[in-house]
């Protein structure tokens, strides 16, 4: 399994989100994360303009 890390720049959890993701590839587990230019810690924001993206990723990883 691959987690995905989702989150947004302005987004009071953005520094440990990208800390926790690094924490992670130390524990040789392998994550993918989507930045979000300017989102605050709203799914709907972040689903607004990487959903796309995320449900790909979704669907790459659990489609199977």
């Amino acid at each position: 399994m691959k987690p995905l890390l989702w989150v947004g720049t302005k987004g009071f959890n953005y520094e440990y989100n990208l800390k926790f993701s690094d924490y992670l590839t130390e524990l040789g587990i392998k994550n993918a994360k989507v930045v979000v230019e300017g989102a605050t810690h709203s799914a709907t924001q972040i689903y607004d303009k990487k959903g796309d993206q995320i449900m790909k990723f979704h669907q790459r990883n659990f489609g199977q």
